[in-house]
């Protein structure tokens, strides 16, 4: 998919096409996180080396929001489950002068590929507390790799560095599964260029990218990035929600936004289906 370079109406038209915008933290009033070298000077980041998209180099397969568990207050009477973003759209400013590919992997292809060679473990990766994640400020205590969802799909929740925990009774580290990983499960190789515009299914699809080379700054990688938040979070609303509540703090800045368009969502199959 194309469209013009700068024309950001048109990528927020097609992210809500497919639902509400989920909001980041270094996300502008729309909805957008630009991606780039200049993006680690923001003063919300606390640790950019725990930001591995706005650094030139390559970073490793990683589920989009994997440290979203818990609950943010959308006004006063209601508030969400926060999980990771359903869909990641990502539009590319500037084409890096060399490298920045993007590599896209199946989940479905590493859980078959797990239940062949570890069934035992495959089962307990789908069990919550299996896992945990972290990211700056946010963590995510009581996750797991697999999980089972409402509608019957399975949710890869993955990160391929240290931002990701395995449970000891499991019997194998993160370490040990990053390695795995790595050796077994090949990806697709996605190159950008100016214009165009990707969308990933970020419940099945883990994503991770080469190293930027860049003469200068100015020629360094842009991307434009909006996520689409996952509808099937739980809605709290039975009036007990009081405005101002610390706990909700952390995870404020990513709630969904107002969708502008009176339109039905697009229904996509989404998720790893067996």
């Amino acid at each position: 998919m194309q469209a013009k370079v700068g024309d950001d109406e048109a990528l927020v038209g097609i992210a809500e096409a497919f639902g509400r915008i989920q909001r980041h933290i270094l996300s502008d009033h729309r909805g957008i996180v630009d991606i780039s070298v200049d993006t680690q000077e923001n003063p919300k980041i606390g640790d950019a080396n725990e930001y591995g998209g706005l650094s030139a180099k390559s970073f490793a397969l990683h589920t989009d929001g994997a440290f979203l568990q818990g609950i943010a207050q959308l006004d006063e009477t209601i508030a969400f489950e926060l999980r990771p973003p359903r869909l990641i759209v990502m539009a590319c400013k500037i084409q890096a002068s060399e490298g920045g590919g993007n590599i896209l992997v199946d989940g479905h292809d590493l859980y078959d590929r797990l239940l062949a060679d570890f069934p035992d473990l495959i089962d307990a990766l789908t069990v919550s507390g299996s896992a945990a994640f972290v990211r700056d400020q946010e963590q995510s205590g009581r996750s797991q790799v697999f999980e089972r969802c409402s509608d019957g799909t399975l949710q890869i929740r993955y990160r391929g560095d240290r931002q990701m925990f395995l449970a000891e009774r499991l019997g194998i580290s993160s370490a040990e599964l990053r390695s795995y990983v790595k050796e077994k499960v090949s990806g697709v190789l996605v190159e950008l260029h100016e214009g165009d515009i990707v969308i990933v299914d970020n419940t099945r699809i883990v994503h991770s990218r080469e190293d930027v080379t860049a003469k200068s700054l100015s020629e360094s990688r842009s991307m434009r990035r909006l996520w689409v938040f996952d509808e099937r979070s739980e809605r709290f609303g039975d009036g007990d929600i009081i405005a101002g509540r610390r706990s909700m703090e952390t995870l404020a800045g990513y709630v969904p936004m107002p969708r502008s368009s009176q339109d039905p969502a697009l229904d996509l199959a989404l998720g790893i289906r067996r």
